[in-house]
């Protein structure tokens, strides 16, 4: 519901979500400046994360290698691949399948200095033991790489990396159309 209000940008909606947003905001942050290191069922094997979703042709054109962006909602990744590929199976198939891979820069799981500002882990989710990393509204990524099916049932491919520090990009890149 909250992505929803995000993606319609009503502001009659809006002021109500950014209630929302802000409090569980304030939530993570408290929780991880609580932390020392974390534990290893955390943070993502080798900082890899997955999503499993769907994008539509006439958005291809906006991922192309080396464009930052922000992405404007709450967007859950996995730990695991074929949790992000269960996602992608739950779909009508209307719509080209994309299996997008997220990282994060590894040497956060033990080093908070390099542990992204913006992604918190959350252990309650739709799949039984899933393990997701969930990045705050407006994350910056950058495309790293793209692969694209031409086969309908065969995923497309997006690679993308994690700005450590949102505060530290522009405000003047992109929003994604899709994620």
């Amino acid at each position: 519901m909250l992505n929803e209000a995000i993606r319609e940008d009503n502001p009659q909606f809006l002021m109500h979500a950014m209630v929302v947003v802000c409090a569980l905001n304030r939530l993570r942050v408290t929780a991880r400046s609580s932390r020392g290191a974390v534990p290893a069922n955390r943070f993502p094997t080798n900082g890899v994360s997955w999503r499993g979703s769907c994008l539509p042709d006439e958005h291809q054109s906006f991922f192309t290698e080396g464009k930052i962006f922000r992405v404007p909602a709450y967007l859950a990744t996995s730990f695991r691949e074929n949790v992000a590929l269960s996602f992608i199976e739950r779909s009508d198939g209307t719509i080209p399948p994309c299996l997008w891979r997220v990282l994060v820069d590894p040497r956060g799981k033990m080093d908070p200095l390099y542990r992204c500002k913006h992604a918190s882990y959350v252990n309650i989710t739709q799949v039984k033991g899933e393990g997701e990393y969930l990045f705050a509204p407006y994350s910056v990524f950058t495309v790293e790489s793209v692969g694209w099916s031409l086969d309908p049932k065969v995923p497309h491919r997006i690679r993308l990396r994690a700005a450590l520090d949102n505060a530290n990009e522009s405000e003047a890149v992109p929003l994604s159309p899709w994620y």
